[in-house]
């Protein structure tokens, strides 16, 4: 059975030179890495924007958390990420896979996001929000839409 990926997650460690093969390819939307911990900006967010809507493509922005203080974190990634043409097009989401970000951080995240803009972020994790959650619930997390990352062999 092969599997093609409608929405696909990028960064800086991706190549795209070819936007009309993506297109050609199924890809609705890409969600691009804008920032990462306290103070970097991913290269590519602000130069994929324009070629992913020309192609008719979707356009989204995630924040990959870090150790450190969440609502900076929050507060830079909104900078960078909004500040682009139609910013309330924008899809915004938080990568929580780093086993040293407490789930305090990424929920004070999320709340500042929303705080600011009015609009409720995309939880995207995988083994980690399994592990910080467990078997519990927890009705804050529970409001959020969850991109789960789950891999395998099959």
């Amino acid at each position: 059975m092969q599997f093609n990926p409608v929405i696909v997650d990028l960064s800086h460690l991706d190549n795209v030179h070819d936007w009309d093969a993506v297109q050609k390819f199924g890809i609705l939307g890409v969600i691009n890495k804008a920032t990462e911990g306290p103070g970097l900006v991913d290269r590519t967010y602000a130069i994929r924007r324009k070629p992913a809507s020309e192609h008719g493509i979707l356009y989204g922005a995630y924040h990959f958390i870090r150790r450190g203080d969440p609502i900076a974190q929050a507060d830079h990634f909104l900078e960078v990420a909004l500040n682009v043409e139609q910013p309330d097009e924008l899809l915004l989401a938080l990568d929580h896979e780093d086993r040293g970000v407490p789930l305090s951080n990424a929920k004070q995240w999320l709340k500042r996001v929303f705080d600011k803009t009015g609009r409720m972020p995309v939880l995207y994790s995988g083994f980690l929000i399994k592990e910080q959650v467990g078997q519990g619930h927890d009705d804050f997390l529970a409001r959020h839409r969850l991109w789960l990352s789950h891999f395998s062999s099959t």
